[in-house]
């Protein structure tokens, strides 16, 4: 038998060696520590895409912002930090503190006070509870009903309960809500930036990942792993430093001992930070009605002291119909203006001066004008002599 060399011999240990080798394990990602609860809605295309056909003009029309840096919470639009609990509910955290910031900036709601999340999970018949929902959901709740303050509702509980009916007056409604961009996804930065300035705090959605469990005051950054919570979007600063070329300011929903306050700087874009991002609008406040003020008496116009009528009225009617009214005034003065306007100078001028004459005069001096006038005309009528007339005698033909 021909015996291997000592050279093969170890070939072929040294190979079977490194066969028998395991590759190094790679090293575990740190799971995130804190709840989420989002779920895409499967429409969601259909949905930004009617909200576009929709509000298209209006948000084409909104001004463009050139700021580096914009922060509500220091123009005094902050509201108290929240947390979410052991719950899947970041969707109602995201929806109705952005429903309840539009309030706040039209002034129909103090900034100490928060809208209910627990109503919402208790009476909107549609959403998912703790195991996820998206933050339109909350949104059109409050349009459509309207949302308790959280002092009137009651605690949350962080879980599906019984549905309290209320006072309808105790229920905010905003006016409107839609979606910044114009198809799924994440809008512009610009876009973003101009509805900002614009309504307030945008709610959104993002893909929270490990990166999230401390971020302190460092800026997240990185790509997308899926998207899975829903915040809102506060404010931006603009870093040439970053090469995403800045961060925005986010507001998450696990209580104001994570990040900054409950806040954090997410660079532009990452994340997928401001997918299917959500304008609100509250309307303007109009303020209480202010009280009409008193109409002032007007002041008793002080008679016109006169020498009163010593004239003779003549009245001439022809079937019936004034033709003429004689107080030994001519209207020859006025009487091309008046022709001029359609009107018969003749009637006008001297019931004008009639009347005038009346009025200065007392009213038994009136009274026995006006029977003199009845006087005139029935006795025309009737072909009768006026001192008949005016001794009472019927105007009818009688037998003696």
């Amino acid at each position: 038998m021909r015996l291997l060399s000592t050279s093969w011999i170890a070939l072929i240990l040294f190979a079977g060696g490194a066969a028998a080798q395991e590759p190094a394990p790679m090293p575990r990602e740190e799971p995130l520590k804190y709840p989420t609860g989002l779920k895409v809605p499967a429409d969601i295309d259909e949905q930004i895409k009617l909200s576009w056909l929709r509000h298209k003009g209006k948000m084409q029309a909104l001004p463009k912002v050139t700021a580096s840096e914009f922060d509500w919470r220091t123009l005094g639009l902050d509201i108290p930090v929240e947390n979410q609990g052991n719950c899947g509910s970041c969707w109602d955290f995201s929806g109705t503190d952005g429903a309840g910031y539009a309030l706040v900036k039209a002034g129909k709601l103090d900034k100490s006070e928060l809208l209910s999340k627990q109503q919402v999970l208790d009476c909107e018949r549609t959403n998912g509870g703790c195991n996820g929902d998206w933050p339109s959901t909350p949104l059109k709740y409050a349009k459509e009903h309207g949302i308790a303050k959280h002092a009137d509702y009651g605690p949350y509980l962080a879980r599906r309960g019984s549905c309290k009916q209320l006072d309808d007056s105790k229920y905010l409604k905003i006016k409107d809500w839609g979606y910044v961009g114009s198809e799924q996804g994440v809008p512009p930065t610009q876009a973003i930036k101009d509805a900002l300035a614009k309504y307030g705090p945008i709610p959104c959605a993002v893909a929270a990942d490990s990166s999230f469990n401390n971020p302190g005051d460092r800026v997240i950054r990185g790509s997308n792993r899926g998207i899975n919570h829903a915040v809102i979007i506060v404010g931006w600063k603009d870093d040439p430093s970053l090469p995403e070329g800045g961060y925005w300011i986010m507001r998450n929903s696990w209580d104001k001992s994570w990040g900054m306050g409950g806040y954090c700087k997410i660079a532009y874009g990452a994340k997928s930070i401001g997918y299917g991002a959500l304008w609100v609008d509250a309307g303007a406040d109009p303020g209480p009605t202010p009280p009409v003020p008193p109409v002032p008496p007007v002041p008793p116009v002080p008679p016109t002291p006169g020498k009163g009528f010593t004239g003779t009225v003549v009245t001439v009617y022809e079937n019936g119909v004034i033709t003429n009214i004689s107080i030994g005034k001519s209207a020859a003065d006025v009487e091309e203006q008046l022709k001029a306007a359609g009107v018969d100078p003749r009637i006008v001028i001297h019931v004008i001066a009639l009347i005038k004459h009346l009025k200065a005069k007392d009213w038994d001096a009136v009274l026995d004008d006006i029977s003199k006038i009845m006087t005139d005309i029935l006795a025309e009528k009737n072909n009768k002599p006026k001192d008949r007339m005016l001794k009472g005698e019927p105007d009818c033909p009688c037998k003696e």
